[in-house]
């Protein structure tokens, strides 16, 4: 397995885990074209024989230096593997490099999977937001803090 920033050719592959992962409210494939074309260093791929089995997506914000975990999703076919695992280390290595002092992301609480996940990486929940995408839209917000 092959971790490393995506290439244009791998972008509808990132588009078909988005919507195998999440058929409920994927995110567009544009907006996924955009954040390749803005910060193409923050959307990494996992392959596997060349085809994209995983990504990452990460941001910085500027209003406060933070980096932000938008999205991670393996192919449901190809989990258990550590594809998650690798792609979140390596996303967050990135933006800490960037100069990321903290490392934010947004879960559902019912996502005990990637919870866990996230509490062996050092995450920890910082907030509950109640109804943050809409009735029932609940989320946690975790928080990564790099150590001086």
């Amino acid at each position: 397995m092959d971790i490393s920033p995506a290439r244009t050719a791998d972008l509808a592959g990132v588009v078909n885990v988005e919507q195998r992962v999440f058929p409920e409210g994927p995110y567009p494939g544009f907006v996924l074209y955009q954040h390749h074309h803005l910060s193409p260093d923050l959307l990494l791929v996992a392959r596997e024989d060349e085809e994209v089995i995983g990504y990452a997506l990460g941001a910085v914000s500027t209003r406060t230096d933070a980096g932000w975990v938008l999205s991670l999703a393996v192919d449901p076919d190809h989990r258990g593997k550590g594809a998650a695992r690798r792609l979140l280390t390596a996303l967050v290595e990135h933006l800490q490099a960037m100069g990321c002092r903290e490392v934010l992301l947004h879960v559902a609480p019912a996502n005990t999977t990637a919870r866990g996940l996230y509490d062996k990486l050092g995450f920890r929940v910082v907030e509950h937001q109640d109804d943050a995408l809409g009735p029932g839209g609940d989320r946690l917000l975790m928080k990564l803090t790099q150590s001086s």
